[in-house]
């Protein structure tokens, strides 16, 4: 259990981390929160698909897929900015925001399981 905690924790800050680089990286609000959402559901989906096929622990789990990936992909950043473009009565752009950020990171996702349970696989 304590390594579980630890996991989380270690991939939390990694995570969090890496979305704050994001944010700096892509000067543009919503761009950071944008890429780091669509790689952190790539990355999730990889990390589940390699979880699932090569039956690894909670610890892994803790790490990669709560904490890391958790950490860096951001529900309430995007809410928050969604929020903010509805308030400015943007509404096309909260619109397209959105639409994007849902079907491509469930794409992502989606392609990322497939990724992940093609590396166990071809490793076997």
């Amino acid at each position: 259990m304590a390594l579980v905690i630890l996991g989380i924790a270690v991939g939390g800050f990694l995570g969090g981390m890496a979305r704050y680089g994001f944010s700096r990286l892509f000067d543009g609000v919503p761009a950071g929160t944008f890429a780091a959402n669509i790689v952190g559901a790539a990355g999730i989906g990889i990390a589940v698909g390699l979880y699932r096929a090569a039956e690894l622990g909670d610890v892994y789990s803790a790490l990669v897929i709560t904490g890391l990936a958790g950490g860096l992909s951001t529900w309430s950043t995007l809410a928050k900015e969604l929020g903010l473009m509805l308030q400015r009565k943007e509404y096309k752009r909260a619109g397209l925001y959105s639409f994007f950020t849902i079907t491509i990171g469930l794409m992502v996702f989606h392609y990322g399981l497939r990724v992940g349970t093609l590396l166990v696989s071809n490793s076997l």
